[in-house]
C-alpha cells in the first residue's frame, strides 16, 4: 500500500510538471552541418556564432539582421579545433578561445582574425575581458583538471599567469574591471582585484556550466544536473531556486543561460531543452523547443526574441509572447 501511494505521488508530480511546458513560436534556421554551434553573441544588430568539431575543425559565422549567414575566414595557421568562448570589447575587437590552447584575436570581429597558439595546449572553454587590454581564459576537463590564465587582448602572456586546479572551469564573467566570477565543477569563484587572486564562494552541489550577472550583487548560475541558484550579495550566500539532486524532478542537463532587460531569463540544455523565467529567475518552466539536439548557446536579440544554437548546425529563433 505504501509503495502504491509513492507511485501515485510520483506520477502526480511528474505530470504536474509536464503541464507547465508552454508553446512559443520557434523558427528553425538550422544549417546543414555536422558541426556544433557552441556559442552565439549579439554585436549591434548582428550575431557571432562559434563552434566546430572538438579536435579537427573550427567554425565562425555571422548572422545578420536579415537572418543571412556568412562565414568568417580563419587564418590558415590555426590548429582547427572547436571554439567554445569569445569576448567582444566595446570597440568590437575580439578574443576567442578553443581546445588545444587555441586563441584568436581581431581588431574588429568581422575583420581577419589572427591565430595565437598558447603554450599550455589546454582545453579552453570561456574568456572574459578585464578592462580594455586584458582577458581571463578558463577551461579544463570535468573533475580531472582545470586551467585559469590571464593574457593580453592580443593573446600574449607569461608563464606566471597560468594556474591549475583539479576540477574544470566552465564559464567566466566580469561585471566590472575588478569583480569577476568563475563557475565550474562543484564551485563558483570570485575575484575582487581584476583576476589576480580568486576565492571560493559558498556555491556547491552541481556542475555549474554557466552564469548570468545583472551587476556585482545579483547573479544566477545553472548546473548540469539541473540546479539553479541565485545570489543577491555577490556570492556571499546562494539561494537554491531548483535542486538538481531531487529524484522526483524532471532531469534538466543545463548548459547556458541569458538575461534581458525585462527580467526574463532563458536557459538551454541537452536534448533540445529550453527553460524560461519571467520573474527575474524566481520560477522556471519548459518551452517546447521542437528539436532533440543538444543546445549550447543562447542570446537575446531584443526583449521578445532570442536565438539558441546547438549540435548539427542547430539555430533556433525563439519568439516570446
Amino acid at each position: 500500500m505504501y509503495i502504491r501511494l509513492l507511485i501515485v505521488c510520483f506520477l502526480f508530480v511528474f505530470f504536474s510538471c509536464r503541464k507547465k511546458m508552454h508553446d512559443v513560436e520557434i523558427i528553425h534556421r538550422t544549417i546543414p552541418s555536422e558541426m556544433a554551434l557552441n556559442k552565439i553573441y549579439k554585436i549591434g544588430s548582428q550575431f557571432l556564432i562559434i563552434g566546430g568539431h572538438r579536435y579537427d575543425s573550427t567554425l565562425a559565422l555571422v548572422l545578420d539582421e536579415n537572418r543571412q549567414l556568412t562565414s568568417i575566414t580563419l587564418p590558415s595557421n590555426s590548429t582547427h579545433t572547436a571554439l567554445y568562448g569569445a569576448a567582444i570589447a566595446h570597440n568590437e575587437s575580439l578574443i576567442a578561445v578553443g581546445y588545444g590552447g587555441a586563441i584568436y584575436t581581431s581588431k574588429h570581429w568581422q575583420q581577419p582574425w589572427t591565430f595565437v597558439q598558447d603554450p599550455s595546449w589546454k582545453e579552453f572553454q570561456a574568456v572574459a575581458l578585464v578592462g580594455n587590454d586584458s582577458a581571463v581564459i578558463v577551461g579544463g576537463l570535468g573533475f580531472a583538471r582545470g586551467t585559469r590564465l590571464k593574457c593580453s587582448i592580443e593573446g600574449s602572456r607569461n608563464s606566471s599567469t597560468q594556474f591549475e586546479q583539479n576540477f574544470e572551469y566552465c564559464d567566466v564573467v566580469f561585471v566590472n574591471n575588478s569583480i569577476g566570477f568563475i563557475s565550474g565543477y562543484g564551485a563558483i569563484l570570485k575575484t575582487n582585484d581584476g583576476g589576480q587572486t580568486w576565492s571560493f564562494t559558498t556555491a556547491k552541489n552541481d556542475y555549474f556550466k554557466a552564469m548570468s550577472w545583472q551587476n556585482e550583487h545579483y547573479g544566477i548560475a545553472i548546473g548540469y544536473e539541473g540546479s539553479i541558484i541565485r545570489t543577491h550579495n555577490g556570492g556571499d550566500t546562494w539561494e537554491t531556486l531548483r535542486s538538481g539532486n531531487e529524484f522526483w524532478k524532471r532531469k534538466w542537463h543545463l548548459t547556458n543561460i541569458a538575461y534581458n532587460s525585462e527580467k526574463i531569463y532563458l536557459a538551454v540544455g541537452e536534448k533540445g531543452l529550453i527553460i524560461i523565467s519571467q520573474n527575474n529567475g524566481s520560477t522556471w518552466y519548459e518551452i517546447k523547443s521542437q528539436t532533440a539536439m543538444d543546445l549550447h548557446g543562447i542570446v537575446f536579440a531584443n526583449a521578445n526574441t532570442a536565438f539558441a544554437t546547438g549540435n548539427n548546425g542547430t539555430i533556433l529563433e525563439i519568439k516570446l509572447p
